[in-house]
C-alpha cells in the first residue's frame, strides 16, 4: 500500500502543530458591512484607516412575485414569501410568511448548505425546487493601505505590483531614511452563494445572493481554536451602523471603551493577528481570524439573544436578518411595527396595506420564541426530512453556526463593591426618571400652556439682562395683545440679526482621541447605560422602552462630532449653536420623539432664523402633520412612501407640489452647503428634457426637503430588474442608441454650463416614459458637481472625500487619490483629493469616462468594462487601463462603432476623451439611411479626386486599404454579386476606392438586380448597409476619420455627417 503524498496531508491538515499562543492581535481590525464593503479600523479607537469599496452589498435578495391577487388562477401564498439572509458565517436563511400570526421563521438552512448539498433539491411542502450554484476568489491586501496587490479567481489571476511603499518611521515620524518596507499582507477569500426559488410550474419565486468574507482556510487550525479574543476586547455592531467595542479585560466598568459610526451596518469583524516572534518590518502574511462573538454574563441576557432577530432592508432593497446570537445589540433595537398587539386587525380593517407599507412595519426586532413552541403546527418551508438530514445543520432552528456562547462567571458581590456601585445605581434611577415619557408629556403640556408668558420673559431678559425682572412677567398677565404683538416683531428682527447660517461640521471636543481611552469615547450617557453588554435583565421596563422607540419617528442617524448632553436647556451658548444641530440618534432613550417636541416648540420662543434666498423654513407647528404626511407650504411629504435612499442618511419621498406628484429629496441640515450647490446648480440647468427638474426647496425639523421632477426608476432598476418595470426595459430596448443620446445630452447641457458632474453612474440616472412611448432620460443627484470657473479643475470634492464613486471614477481621480495616499501615508476613503497634483487638468473630462463606463453597462446589459475578474479589481483594473471590451462583438452591425466610441471614452489620457458633442456626432448614433448615404458621398467625392499623380486625400484614403479590404475585398463577396459588378465596369480588389465605388454602383442600380440577388443583399437600406459592413467592419468609421483628417467635414456636402445627429 503507498504512504499518502505529502501534498494531500498538507492539504487535509495543512498546519497541525500551530497553536494560537504563539499568535498575537494587530492594533486594527477589518470590519465588514451588509453594504459589502470592508473597513480597516484601529483597535483602540475606532478610527477609520483604509476602506475597501464593493459596488454590491453582501446580501441580494430579489421577489419575483408572480401574481399579487388572491382572485387569481395560479396565485399561491409562497409568491408572497419575504426571504432574507444573514450575513454571518455561512448565510442563514429566513422567511416571513404573511398573516396575523405571522413572524420571522428559521428554515434551518445556510445558503452554503443550499448550494453544497443540497441544490438541487425539490420541496412537496411547499411545492418549490431550489437551484445553486457557487463562486470564489480570494484576494491579498496591502495591511498598511488596503490596495489589492492579487487577485485570485476560476478565471485567472490579477497581479497589482504596489506603485509605493510605506517608509518604516513614516507613521512615527522619523526622520531617517531607509528602504521600503510593508506591515504585511492580508489574504481573503470572498464566496458568492446564488439560490435560485422557483414554483414547479416554472415561475421564479425569489433569487438570494450572498457574498461572504472569509478567512483563508489554510489557517483553519488556528480559527477551531479561536473561541475567546485574545486580548479580551470585542467589537460589535448595531443595527443602525454603529459600532461599540467592550473590553472584557477590565473589572471596574462594564461600559464600551469607544463607538464609531458606519453607513451601514457592521456585520461581520476580524481580527488580525501576527506570530509572535515575527519581525514587524518584515513583510508577513499576517492571519485574519472571525472574532469571537461577545460573550453573555448573565443566561438570561443569553436567553433573550437567542429569541431575538432584527429584520432590516439594504439600500436596494434586499431583506437581511441580523440575529441576537451573533449581533448582541440588537435586542436594544426598536421593535417591528408588525409585532404589536392589533396591528394586524388595524391592517385588515383598513384593506390598504401596501408592499411599501408592509416593508416598513418588518423592519424591527423580532421574538423568536412562538415559533418554537409552535413549530409542529406551522407550515415548514423546506421539508422536515430535509432540515433533519445531511451533516446536522438543520439542528440548530436559528441557523447557529456553532460558536459557544461563553458565560463568564461572576463571583457575589461583596459589601466594598456594593458601595463602589452606589453612585452608578443613582446615576441609572436618575436616568430612568428622565426616561419616563409621561414626565415629557407634563412638560411639553407646560411649555405649550404658557408659550406666550414664556416668550415675553425671554424677551424681557434679552433686553435688560436680569433674571429677576424676566421672572416677573411668568407670573403677570400680558397687558394687551398690541404689545405682545410688536414685542413679538421686534424680537424677530433681532433674531434676523444674530442668526447665522447652518453649518454641519462641528468641531470635536476630544482633545486625547489618539491615546488609549479610559472612558467611553464618542458616547453619550444613555449609550453608557443602554450598551454595556449585561444588558438588564428585567424584561418588563425595557420591553416598553422598545415599543416606544419602534413607534417614534424612523430618523436616520448621524456621526456626533460632540457629545450629547440629555436636558439641554435654552441658555446662550446653545441658542447660538442651535442651527448647526443635527438630528437626534436612534441611540438615544426611548421617547426620543416627545423630546424631541418638546425641544422643537422650545425653540419658538427663542431665535427665529434668518431667511436665505432660496430656503423657506417652517416652524415646527404640529398642526402641518397629519398622519404620515408633512406639509409644508406648497409642498407636501408622504413619509411612508420611501422611493429610495441615498448617501448619508438621505433619503427619497413621495410627495406633491402645487397638486403634481414629485419625489423629495430629504437631506440632513449637517450637508446646508451640499444641498445649497445642488439647488443652486439645478437652478441653472434643469431647463433641459434630459436634467432632472427642479421645484422648491424648504426647510424643517433639522432636514431640508428638496422637491423635484418624480421619475418612475433609474437606469440601475431597468437594466438589473427588467421584469420589475417591463415598459421602460422593452422601450429602451428598442431604442438604445436614443437612450444613450438622451443621457449625453444631458451631460452636454450640464458642460455648456461649465457643470461637471462627477458622479455619474446608472443610478444617479432616471428614467420616465414619455408622452411619445419612448423612454426619457434624466440626468439627477448634483449633490457632488462642480461649477468651473475658467479654466479651472474639478478635483476638490465637495463631501470631504473623493468626488464620485467607486468603480465609476476616472483614472486621473484614481492616480491622485494615490498621491493623497502617500503624502499621508495611508489610504483613508476620506482622504481629500489633491489638487493638481502631477500638473494634469481634469475638468469635463472625468464625466465623459464615466459615461463611457454607463454606455458599456447599458449595451451588455449590466456589465462593466473593468470587472476584469472580479467587482472590487475595477478600481485596480482603471489605473492600470486594463479593460475588456470584448462583450460589445455580441451586439452586430453597430459593434464595431459601439467599440470604437467607449474606448476613446475610456481613454487613461484625459485630454484624449471625445467631447460630449463629438459623441452625440459619431456615426454610432446614424440610423442605417445616414450611413448609407455617407459612404456614398465619399464615394462620390474621392471619385473626383486626381489619380494620376494621387492627390494628398487619396493617398491618405488608400493607406487605410489594407485594413478595409483586407488585401482582396470581392474574394469577401458572394460569387453571384461579384458576377453582376462586372457589367458595369472593372474593380482593382485591393484598392479602398474601388470598394466604394462597388458599394455606391450597385446602390444606385438597385433595381436593376434581379429577385435572387435583391433577397441576398437585402432591403434598403438596413439590409444594403448590413451586407457590406458585416464583410468590411471597419469601412464606415475609417471613412469617417479620412474626411475628418483632410479637413473635409467643414465642407458644404459633409458638413451635417459632423453635427450632433439629433435623436
Amino acid at each position: 500500500m503507498r504512504a499518502p503524498s505529502l501534498l494531500w496531508l498538507r492539504l487535509t491538515s495543512p498546519q497541525l502543530a500551530r497553536s494560537l499562543e504563539d499568535w498575537e492581535v494587530e492594533d486594527f481590525v477589518l470590519l465588514a458591512t451588509v453594504d459589502g464593503d470592508l473597513y480597516a479600523s484601529d483597535r483602540r479607537t475606532g478610527k477609520e484607516r483604509w476602506h475597501l469599496e464593493v459596488d454590491r452589498p453582501m446580501v441580494e435578495t430579489v421577489h419575483h412575485r408572480a401574481n399579487l391577487s388572491v382572485l387569481d388562477d395560479d396565485y399561491s401564498p409562497v409568491d408572497h414569501y419575504i426571504w432574507a439572509v444573514e450575513p454571518n458565517r455561512d448565510g442563514g436563511v429566513y422567511v416571513w410568511v404573511p398573516g396575523p400570526d405571522a413572524r420571522p421563521r428559521a428554515t434551518g438552512f445556510t445558503m452554503k448548505r443550499l448550494v453544497e448539498d443540497l441544490a438541487p433539491y425539490a420541496a412537496e411542502e411547499p411545492a418549490v425546487v431550489y437551484t445553486g450554484d457557487k463562486k470564489t476568489t480570494m484576494i491579498t491586501l496591502d495591511a498598511a493601505t488596503g490596495r489589492v496587490i492579487k487577485w485570485f479567481g476560476s478565471t485567472g489571476s490579477h497581479i497589482n505590483e504596489p506603485e509605493s511603499c510605506l517608509r518604516p518611521n513614516a507613521l512615527s515620524g522619523g526622520k531617517n531614511v531607509e528602504e521600503c518596507s510593508s506591515t504585511g499582507t492580508l489574504t481573503l477569500g470572498r464566496t458568492e452563494y446564488t439560490v435560485g426559488i422557483q414554483r414547479r410550474d416554472g415561475r421564479p419565486i425569489a433569487t438570494l445572493r450572498y457574498a461572504e468574507w472569509s478567512p483563508n482556510n489554510y489557517d483553519n487550525d488556528l480559527f477551531r481554536q479561536y473561541h475567546v479574543s485574545l486580548d479580551s476586547r470585542y467589537i460589535t455592531g448595531q443595527h443602525d451602523g454603529n459600532i461599540y467595542a467592550f473590553d472584557y479585560g477590565r473589572t471596574k466598568t462594564t461600559a464600551p471603551v469607544f463607538s464609531h459610526k458606519f453607513s451601514a451596518p457592521v456585520v461581520r469583524v476580524f481580527d488580525v493577528c501576527r506570530h509572535w516572534d515575527a519581525s514587524a518590518k518584515g513583510n508577513q502574511e499576517l492571519v485574519v481570524l472571525p472574532q469571537p462573538t461577545m460573550p453573555s454574563q448573565d443566561e438570561s441576557v443569553a436567553r433573550m439573544r437567542r429569541n431575538s432577530i432584527f429584520l432590516n432592508q439594504t439600500e436596494g432593497g434586499s431583506w437581511y436578518a441580523l440575529s441576537g446570537r451573533q449581533y448582541p445589540l440588537i435586542v436594544d433595537a426598536p421593535l417591528a411595527q408588525v409585532t404589536f398587539p392589533g396591528w394586524w386587525d388595524v391592517v385588515s380593517a383598513s384593506d390598504s396595506l401596501s408592499e411599501a407599507k408592509l416593508s416598513k412595519a418588518l423592519v424591527g426586532t423580532h421574538s423568536l420564541d412562538t415559533m418554537r413552541n409552535e413549530a409542529s403546527h406551522q407550515q415548514q418551508t423546506l421539508s422536515q426530512g430535509a432540515i433533519t438530514d445531511g451533516s446536522g445543520a438543520g439542528e440548530d432552528a436559528d441557523n447557529d453556526s456553532g460558536i459557544p456562547i461563553v458565560v463568564v462567571e461572576t463571583g457575589e458581590p461583596t459589601i466594598i463593591n456594593k458601595v463602589k456601585g452606589l453612585p452608578q445605581s443613582a446615576a441609572n434611577s436618575v436616568v430612568d426618571f428622565i426616561k419616563n415619557p409621561i414626565l415629557f408629556l407634563l412638560f411639553f403640556a407646560a411649555l405649550v400652556y404658557n408659550e406666550k408668558k414664556l416668550r415675553r420673559s425671554y424677551r424681557r431678559w434679552r433686553v435688560s439682562g436680569s433674571l429677576r425682572d424676566s421672572l416677573v412677567y411668568l407670573t403677570s398677565p400680558p397687558s394687551s395683545s398690541s404689545s405682545s404683538s410688536a414685542d413679538d416683531k421686534d424680537g424677530r428682527v433681532r433674531a434676523r440679526q444674530v442668526m447665522q447660517q447652518p453649518d454641519g461640521h462641528n468641531k470635536s471636543s476630544t482633545d486625547d482621541e489618539d491615546q488609549e481611552p479610559a472612558t467611553t469615547q464618542d458616547l453619550d450617557s444613555s449609550s453608557r447605560t443602554q450598551l454595556s453588554p449585561d444588558r438588564q435583565s428585567d424584561a418588563g421596563g425595557s420591553a416598553e422602552g422598545r415599543h416606544e422607540a419602534g413607534s417614534a419617528t424612523e430618523l436616520p442617524t448621524v456621526e456626533r462630532k460632540k457629545k450629547a448632553h440629555r436636558g439641554r436647556r435654552g441658555g446662550v451658548k446653545h441658542r447660538k449653536g442651535r442651527a448647526r444641530e443635527a438630528s437626534q440618534s436612534r441611540d438615544d432613550e426611548a421617547g426620543a420623539t416627545t423630546v424631541e417636541e418638546a425641544v422643537n416648540n422650545a425653540k419658538k420662543l427663542g431665535d427665529w432664523p434668518s431667511l436665505e434666498p432660496d430656503v423657506m423654513t417652517v416652524a415646527n407647528d404640529m398642526q402641518a402633520v397629519t398622519g404620515p404626511i408633512i406639509r409644508m407650504g406648497n409642498i407636501e411629504v408622504n413619509t411612508e412612501v420611501q422611493l429610495g435612499t441615498g448617501s448619508n442618511g438621505t433619503l427619497v419621498f413621495a410627495g406633491r407640489f402645487d397638486g403634481r406628484e414629485v419625489a423629495v429629496k430629504r437631506m440632513l441640515i449637517q450637508f446646508y452647503d451640499i444641498a445649497s450647490q445642488e439647488t443652486r446648480l439645478l437652478r441653472e440647468s434643469d431647463d433641459h428634457p434630459n436634467v432632472i427638474r427642479y421645484y422648491s426647496q424648504q426647510m424643517r425639523d433639522g432636514f431640508l426637503y428638496i422637491a423635484l421632477e418624480r421619475c418612475a426608476a433609474s437606469l440601475a432598476d431597468v437594466v438589473e430588474r427588467p421584469q420589475s418595470y417591463r415598459e421602460l426595459a422593452e422601450a429602451g430596448r428598442i431604442d438604445v442608441p436614443g437612450v444613450l443620446y438622451q443621457i449625453t445630452n444631458g451631460i452636454s447641457h450640464l458642460h455648456t454650463l461649465r457643470i461637471v458632474h462627477r458622479d455619474l453612474k446608472p443610478q444617479n440616472i432616471l428614467v420616465n416614459m414619455g408622452n411619445d412611448g419612448r423612454p426619457r432620460m434624466l440626468v439627477s443627484d448634483f449633490g457632488l458637481c462642480k461649477k468651473l470657473e475658467g479654466g479651472q479643475s474639478s478635483f476638490g470634492a465637495t463631501t470631504g472625500r473623493a468626488a464620485g464613486t467607486s468603480g465609476w471614477r476616472a483614472p486621473e481621480l484614481l492616480l491622485d487619490d494615490d498621491a493623497d495616499m502617500v503624502s499621508s501615508t495611508h489610504s483613508g476613503s476620506g482622504t481629500v483629493l489633491v489638487s493638481d497634483a502631477h500638473g494634469r487638468r481634469a475638468t469635463r473630462a472625468i464625466d465623459i469616462f464615466s459615461l463611457g463606463l454607463v454606455f458599456f453597462y447599458v449595451l451588455t446589459n449590466g456589465s462593466h468594462p473593468f470587472d476584469c475578474g472580479d467587482r472590487y479589481m475595477r478600481e485596480v483594473n482603471i489605473r492600470k487601463g486594463s479593460h475588456n471590451l470584448r462583450p460589445l462583438d455580441s451586439l452586430g452591425d453597430v459593434a464595431h462603432e459601439a467599440r470604437d466610441l467607449i474606448a476613446s471614452m475610456l481613454a487613461a489620457d484625459a485630454k484624449l476623451r471625445p467631447s460630449t458633442r463629438d459623441i452625440m456626432s459619431h456615426p454610432f448614433f446614424w440610423p442605417p439611411k445616414k450611413r448609407l448615404s455617407f459612404l456614398c458621398d465619399v464615394s462620390d467625392h474621392f471619385e473626383k479626386e486626381p489619380r494620376d499623380p494621387q492627390s494628398g486625400p487619396l493617398s491618405i484614403l488608400e493607406q487605410h486599404a489594407s485594413l478595409v479590404t483586407r488585401g482582396d475585398f470581392l474574394r469577401l463577396l458572394p460569387r453571384e454579386f461579384v458576377d453582376s459588378l462586372g457589367k458595369q465596369r472593372r474593380y482593382s480588389p485591393d484598392r479602398f476606392l474601388d470598394l466604394l465605388r462597388a458599394l455606391r454602383n450597385k446602390r444606385n442600380h438597385y433595381e436593376d438586380m434581379s429577385e435572387p440577388l435583391r433577397r441576398m443583399v437585402g432591403p434598403l437600406p438596413d439590409g444594403y448597409l448590413g451586407f457590406w459592413t458585416v464583410r468590411f467592419p471597419h469601412l464606415l468609421l475609417v471613412c469617417w476619420k479620412v474626411v475628418h483628417e483632410v479637413k473635409w467635414h467643414e465642407s458644404d456636402r459633409f458638413r451635417e455627417y459632423y453635427k450632433p445627429a439629433g435623436l
